[in-house]
């Protein structure tokens, strides 16, 4: 135990001082004497306490904001993809769909930002959110707006392109309407003016005239080439008078159409007039080919004074309808006038007798001038031969004739000849065994050759335009399709065809497309010359042959025999049998 010492009597005596400034001198005093080792201790004890504490709390404080961080971050992350995709979806957006769009993709990045801030757990972690998001949302609205400007310009510009074509089309279609030129002139150029504006150009600068001139050039042209169709010399005429107006690439593309327009309509007309002016009747000669193609030469140096092509169209045109003509007659001459032997050949006396078939009266009336007025001869030579002894040596030419030159035997007229009757009787017989193949029959390589001339890139196409050893059976089978059309064709009208009726009626349907089941499914096309005989109508021919008394067909015969129904559907009479 501490001990404080102790004095029984006094030590100290009064000092001189007054009373106020009494003063207590008090000796050092151990604070160990009275416990101050342990406060001490204490003290410290607290002070450790309180920065232990301290210490806690800035550790949670930290982690708190580590974590509000964090979800701001992915706050963010997630809102960024998904205005990149809104953004990649907008910017797809062309034109006015774009121009339309921009309001909703504005609503849609703000709605995607609030939504993602109510998700996050407190506001502090919705104030870091909203700093960075807000630069995003910003971003992608200000790129948005220049797409969208963008587009505007374009939908602009390509409304105001589409208005001019249209404008430019209308007057194309209707090119000698001037106050309708005029009318849309004005809004072209107006359109014009309108792209120059959207592209920036300076107004009445050169960038703006240049793109007005090319689109009123544009408007001129296409309408002096809508004119050329219809009146290509017209066209021609008002190509030099405009030619200040036209760019030079737009002078040079209607100078092109409007001349090659030109010299293919009025190389026709003229080869057309001049031949119908040339071609001659029974009445008067006609000219010669060489005398037309002189006028024809003549009538284009007039029409196009300037233009020396057109002469030379128009002289191929003159030799292309004389030849074509002169062909079609001659064909026609032969078919007509084997027609007439064979009348002669069954037995007439005279000219009136051979008139009472219809056929052969029109195939009389279609020879030429000279060869009707000879039928009166032909007749009384044919009947006069029954007297005749038969010259063998000339008829002898005549059959060897007929193997080595078999269009000049089937051309030649066996009453004209000097033979026998039966002698004659034989010549025709024999023409007429020729005739069986088609192929050697006139009346059919006169058609073929027809048809060649008028459709002979569908004959190439189809594979048929001359017989080869890769296309017999199929040229075959055009060939006896054509005879069986021909033969069709006059039995219901009377006559043969002519040219014309035969190139706008029989060809087209002879090489008209059908349709065949395929091997397994859907359909083939097939040419109409090349039918599948079905073995009903083949059995059913078969029988009714044998039934009256006649001899099974061939195949042959039975193929022609259905073709031949084939054709009377297409365009025979209802009495056809």
């Amino acid at each position: 135990m501490a001990k404080v010492p102790y004095q029984p009597f006094a030590t100290e005596s009064p000092s001189g001082a007054r009373t106020p400034n009494v003063q207590a001198n008090i000796p050092d005093i151990n604070p160990a004497a009275f416990g101050g080792t342990v406060a001490l201790a204490t003290q410290h004890l607290g002070d450790t306490v309180q920065h232990a504490s301290g210490e806690i709390f800035t550790r949670a404080l930290a982690l708190q904001q580590l974590a509000n961080e964090t979800e701001a971050t992915d706050a963010d992350s997630r809102y960024m993809e998904k205005s990149g995709l809104r953004h990649a979806e907008f910017s797809a957006k062309q034109g006015k769909e774009a121009v339309d769009a921009y309001p909703a993709y504005i609503q849609g990045l703000k709605d995607d930002r609030q939504e993602i801030r109510d998700s996050l757990s407190n506001p502090m972690a919705q104030k870091m959110y909203d700093r960075s998001s807000l630069g995003t949302q910003g971003r992608s609205i200000f790129n948005g707006a220049g797409h969208a400007a963008t587009q505007q310009k374009v939908w602009s510009i390509g409304s105001a392109k589409a208005q001019m074509d249209l404008d430019v089309k209308a007057v194309e279609d209707d090119p000698q309407d001037p106050k309708l030129y005029e009318a849309k002139r004005r809004r072209v150029q107006a359109g014009a003016d309108q792209i120059a504006g959207l592209q920036g150009y300076e107004a009445g600068g050169p960038q703006a005239k240049d793109l007005a001139l090319r689109a009123t050039s544009k408007l001129r042209a296409q309408q002096l080439i809508g004119l050329s169709r219809v009146a290509p010399f017209e066209a021609a005429a008002k190509l030099d008078e405009f030619k200040t107006e036209l760019t030079q690439d737009d002078y040079l593309k209607v100078d092109n159409t409007v001349r090659a327009q030109g010299r293919a309509v009025g190389s026709v007309n003229i080869a057309n007039k001049v031949y119908d002016e040339g071609k001659g009747s029974d009445e008067r000669p006609g000219k010669s080919l060489s005398e037309m193609e002189a006028e024809a030469r003549a009538k284009a140096k007039e029409m196009a004074p300037n233009d020396p092509i057109l002469e030379q169209h128009a002289v191929a045109a003159v030799r292309g309808v004389y030849n074509q003509d002169k062909y079609a007659k001659q064909q026609e001459t032969i078919a007509n006038r084997q027609t007439v032997a064979g009348a002669i050949a069954k037995g007439s006396k005279d000219e009136q007798t051979l008139r009472a078939d219809p056929i052969v009266a029109a195939a009389i009336d279609a020879l030429p001038k000279t060869e009707r007025l000879n039928i009166p001869a032909r007749i009384n030579s044919y009947n006069a031969a029954k007297d005749k002894v038969a010259n063998q040596e000339h008829y002898n030419t005549l059959i060897g004739m007929s193997n080595n030159d078999v269009e000049g035997f089937l051309n030649l007229d066996p009453m004209a000849q000097n033979l026998s009757q039966g002698q004659m009787q034989s010549i025709m017989k024999r023409q007429a065994e020729l005739k069986k193949n088609q192929n050697q029959d006139p009346r059919v390589d006169r058609a073929i050759g027809w048809m060649r001339g008028a459709m002979g890139a569908q004959m190439e196409a189809l594979g048929v335009f001359r017989r080869t050893a890769n296309n017999k059976d199929d040229y075959d089978h055009l060939t006896g399709t054509v005879q069986s059309a021909l033969d069709v064709w006059q039995q219901d009208h009377q006559k043969p065809p002519s040219y014309k009726e035969f190139v706008d009626q029989i060809a087209p349907q002879v090489l008209s497309q059908r349709d065949e089941p395929g091997m397994l499914w859907g359909t083939n096309k097939k040419p109409f010359f090349t039918q599948e005989v079905p073995d009903k109508f083949s059995s059913q021919l078969k029988a009714d042959v044998i039934a009256g008394g006649g001899v099974e067909p061939s195949e042959e015969q039975i193929y022609k025999a259905y073709v031949r129904t084939q054709l009377i559907k297409l365009y025979g009479k209802k009495d056809s049998k």
